[in-house]
């Protein structure tokens, strides 16, 4: 299964960023801010070395994360090291301290 946002995002990062924000789809404004660091290669987006989790990965992956047990800190830079997306940390402290 194709995540759809993750697909647009991965057109913009091959054919080019436009020059303004407003016209990107509402989705992928989000990654803004990250668009000179967004690489797409064989069809994985990375974020420089960490690879942009799908959204229908994120929970799996946010659960791998947190079953060592490391704290909040130590979830954070395992997860900072080697995934990504847009709202990873505050969904990772979410985690970690519920």
């Amino acid at each position: 299964m194709e995540d759809r946002i993750l697909a647009t995002l991965g057109d913009i990062i091959i054919q080019g960023w436009p020059t303004d924000k407003q016209e990107l789809p509402t989705e992928i404004k989000q990654y803004w801010p990250y668009r000179d660091e967004l690489v797409a290669h064989n069809g994985i987006i990375y974020r420089g070395t960490r690879v942009v989790i799908p959204t229908s990965m994120r929970q799996e992956m946010l659960q791998k994360i947190h079953v060592a047990h490391k704290g909040t800190d130590g979830c954070l830079k395992m997860a900072k090291d080697t995934i990504y997306w847009p709202s990873i940390y505050n969904d990772l402290k979410y985690i970690c301290e519920t």
